[in-house]
This record gives structure tokens, sequence and C-alpha cells, in this order.
């Protein structure tokens, strides 16, 4: 699903884990891997990396495009995502 979503200050992302899916606070929704866990953003809330333990990847997402631009692969039961440190990635 593509959602186009205006990227703000106060931007909140989490995971619906029972929904295999990412949302934001205004409850727009990207689907995403089995058991969706923990998740991290870039300073801009732009980039979105998502652990899913059921497919042992880690998903990201382009906030600002609603699109889904990755699966990586990241082995067994991912538990965590650092915080995100980028300074290439679109304001």
């Amino acid at each position: 699903m593509k959602v186009t979503m205006p990227m703000e200050k106060e931007a909140v992302f989490f995971t619906l884990q029972g929904d295999d899916q990412v949302a934001s606070l205004n409850m727009e929704k990207w689907d995403a891997g089995p058991k969706m866990t923990y998740l991290s953003t870039n300073n801009h809330g732009s980039l979105i990396l998502a652990t899913s333990s059921g497919s042992d990847a880690v998903f990201a997402f382009d906030a600002s495009q609603g699109s889904q631009i990755s699966e990586i692969q990241v082995g067994s039961t991912p538990k965590e995502v650092n915080s995100i440190q980028m300074t290439k990635w679109p304001l």
C-alpha cells in the first residue's frame, strides 16, 4: 500500500505485531513481515527501520513517500534496531 504522509516534527511510528504492519500515530499503515517488533527512525522521521522476528529481517520504509524501500535479511530473531545516524537521506 502506498501512502503519502506529510513529515511533521511530531511523527510517531510503532509496530502492529498482530497485524504484521508498521503504523503512524495518525493510523497510516504499511504492510511488513510477521511478528513486527522494534523500530527506529532517523532524526527527520523520513526513514523507518523495523524488525520482523517472524521473518528474520529488517524492513526499511520511506515514510515521506509511504513506501517500503527494502527487506534486509539479518539472521535469527532480530531483537532491536539501534538509532539511525543518516546524513545522506532526504530531509
